[in-house]
């Protein structure tokens, strides 16, 4: 199946295309709609879908993490979290079998919140916590960009600071050091890619403005 969220005019629904259809979205032809907590009062509804871990889906809001499960030839949901959500749909990457996400308060790994739920300390971020509340542009989450780099052991965050109008800085966490750095950085798109001109060597590239 094909998933998509973001629909505006329903900003809670979830949908699914028909098994092996990626063209078919409907009722009819076998695809799926699914209401993530109508009317829980988180201000934007779907930011986010994970990228699959050990087989599970999760999908997020601003303010909340939920597990979309197969249950007979419909899906269940349940909450994971309330209280830590998701706050850029491109910002999610996953590595070394866990995700890596920011939220408006802070930058988690999903084992951890799964383990510790909102406790501070465990936090990815817990290092530069003071910095990222104080210099993050919030209003502009949704120029937040990232990759998970396994070449440096690093999750790389390209994002907005306060009294910038485009990305400015890039934050790397690695996690051999478990240290944090940082850099002045117009990056607008990162990706990962194969390069068959060098070896099939996994690379970054990125782009500005």
């Amino acid at each position: 199946r094909l998933w998509g969220g973001g629909n505006p005019t329903f900003p809670d629904r979830l949908q699914a295309s028909a098994i092996d259809n990626p063209e078919d979205w409907t009722a009819l032809g076998g695809g799926v709609t699914i209401n993530i907590d109508q009317g829980d009062q988180d201000p934007i509804g779907l930011t986010s879908l994970f990228p699959s871990m050990f087989g599970r889906m999760v999908v997020a809001k601003k303010r909340s993490l939920y597990e979309v499960t197969p249950v007979s030839s419909t899906f269940g949901v349940s909450p994971i979290i309330t209280g830590i959500g998701c706050i850029s749909h491109n910002a999610v990457a996953s590595g070394d079998n866990d995700i890596f996400f920011p939220s408006e308060r802070g930058i988690h790994s999903m084992l951890m919140t799964e383990k510790f739920g909102e406790l501070e300390t465990a936090f990815l971020s817990h290092p530069i916590q003071d910095w990222f509340q104080e210099n993050v542009d919030f209003r502009r989450a949704e120029n937040m960009r990232s990759v998970y780099a396994p070449e440096i052991n690093s999750y790389l965050l390209s994002l907005t600071t306060r009294g910038h109008a485009r990305n400015d800085t890039l934050l790397g966490y690695n996690f051999v050091q478990q240290e944090w750095w940082a850099m002045e950085q117009n990056i607008s798109a990162m990706s990962k890619y194969v390069d068959p001109q060098d070896g099939l060597k996994t690379k970054i590239l990125v782009a500005n403005d």
